[in-house]
């Protein structure tokens, strides 16, 4: 994965706010926002706590995934740097994290994405090589092959919009890439646009029909802070907005139609920092801490609340933890998508 080493202090104590912004998330499954809107007023801040729930081995670089009974956490690296073609289901209403299939073969840094259908599709990664191909994740068993991207990427983003899903960025093995394409089925592919800035590791959510694609991994090894954003009415890439520092590794989620991004890396160390993004204005501002930091981790939305499963943290060691995270004053009832009871939000009732 090349994980830089080294500290500045003073870079992570700046955090990677917005300073300027110009010109031009997720939705309950923390993929693509659908017709969410933005709500730049939200909470300034989030309440983030490690749950009781532990993934069964310390994990980086896997992708989280939607489903209609919890989340699944899908691939991945363990501790000893080795690649695992295993997919656990993290159920926030039961309070356990189970196994749930197998990939077709051990990848990390890939992307998922679960469409209309409810099929969950992954789309490349990497293990020995860069993949290209797209799989379909059959729930409880082996995943399935279903086609392949136009070249082998790695260390991609992908979202679920409007009854599609967006493949954003990524490695193809040489630099980064800047395609931004878009798929209904995972066997056709069109690319749609080219982002300002190729990119790889940078993290991804989107509100109502713009894609926000925050920071990433540069050709030389070094972070952006650029925000980008992909409009899909207008099929226009522009630079939004500038971070203070540059980062990549992090996490984005979509909670009540505001974005926050999540950890990630700075300077070549881990942050436990949240921003809260405002897109009516291309800002993002400190909206609290993780437990720790965490960076090349994956993040998606259940029931309301946010879930940020493994990464590294201190040392660079990977993690097994899952950080819940909600906002400060929820005091509704929730339901998952298939309408069945899950809690009350604001007193963390099934201790996840």
């Amino acid at each position: 994965m090349g994980i830089l080493l080294g500290s500045i202090a003073a870079l992570v104590a700046v955090g990677i706010g917005v300073i300027s912004g110009s010109g031009g998330a997720q939705s309950e499954s923390g993929q693509a926002g659908g017709g969410a809107r933005a709500h730049p007023s939200g909470p300034a801040r989030l309440v983030a706590k490690t749950s009781q729930l532990r993934l069964p081995v310390a994990l980086h670089g896997q992708v989280v995934a939607f489903a209609s009974n919890g989340l699944l956490v899908i691939g991945g690296e363990d501790s000893g740097g080795t690649s695992t073609d295993r997919v656990y289901r993290l159920d926030p209403a039961a309070g356990r994290v189970s196994a749930d299939g197998s990939l077709t073969e051990p990848l990390h840094d890939a992307a998922a994405a679960t469409i209309d259908n409810h099929e969950t599709l992954v789309f490349g990664g990497g293990n020995t090589t860069t993949l290209d191909q797209v799989q379909a994740l059959t729930p409880g068993g082996a995943a399935r092959p279903l086609g392949h991207l136009p070249t082998a990427v790695s260390d991609l983003s992908a979202v679920h919009v409007a009854g599609g899903a967006y493949i954003i960025g990524g490695y193809d093995g040489q630099s980064p890439s800047g395609s931004v394409l878009q798929t209904t089925n995972g066997q056709a592919f069109t690319r749609v646009a080219r982002l300002r800035t190729p990119v790889r590791y940078a993290a991804a959510a989107t509100i109502g029909d713009k894609i926000y694609i925050f920071g990433g991994e540069l050709a030389d090894g070094s972070d952006t802070n650029e925000i980008q954003e992909y409009d899909i009415a207008t099929e226009r890439a522009v630079i939004a907005g500038h971070l203070r520092v540059g980062v990549s590794h992090a996490s984005a989620i979509t909670l009540d139609g505001t974005i926050y991004l999540l950890g990630g890396r700075i300077a070549g160390t881990g942050s436990d920092q949240i921003l809260r993004f405002d897109p009516s204005r291309n800002i993002a501002k400190p909206a609290g801490h993780l437990p720790q930091p965490v960076f090349d981790g994956a993040a998606g939305t259940y029931g309301g609340r946010g879930y940020l499963v493994g990464g590294l943290g201190p040392g660079d060691s990977a993690l097994d933890s899952v950080i819940a995270l909600r906002q400060p004053t929820e005091t509704r009832s929730i339901t998952n998508t298939s309408g069945a009871f899950e809690g009350i939000v604001g007193g963390w009732p099934w201790a996840p």
